[in-house]
């Protein structure tokens, strides 16, 4: 069953940090994440949907670089109980996605480095 929901995830996209500051600097780069012109890459969701009580996907859409594509986020584990300080009830889990590099403008290095790119995501919030 489908259930709206406000969900928005915002990435400063210069806050990439590989280890290694000489492709820090390429990721960053123009070629790539382009931080100067697009600081932040975004997913903003409407609608979630659930298998009995379990969160099993979260649908929206993802920008970076400017460009805006529907994304389909995977439940890998999903959890929600009540919180005694809060006394209300958190929920958090992990999310994946897969999107390809190709599709937000992402070409440079396309012979050496595979177009898919694995998203892994963690959440945690309060119900309203």
């Amino acid at each position: 069953r489908a259930q709206r929901l406000d969900l928005s995830i915002s990435i400063d996209t210069s806050s990439v940090n590989s280890g290694v500051r000489v492709l820090d600097t390429l990721l960053r780069g123009s070629e790539m994440l382009d931080t100067a012109a697009s600081p932040m890459a975004t997913f903003v969701a409407r609608e979630a949907r659930f298998e009995g009580e379990a969160l099993r996907e979260v649908l929206g859409e993802f920008t970076l670089r400017g460009i805006r594509q529907p994304l389909t986020l995977t439940a890998l584990r999903w959890n929600c109980r009540l919180n005694l300080l809060f006394l209300r009830e958190v929920c958090g889990g992990d999310f994946e996605a897969q999107i390809d590099r190709s599709d937000f403008g992402i070409t440079h290095g396309a012979l050496c480095v595979a177009d898919r790119v694995r998203l892994l995501i963690q959440v945690e919030g309060i119900r309203q």
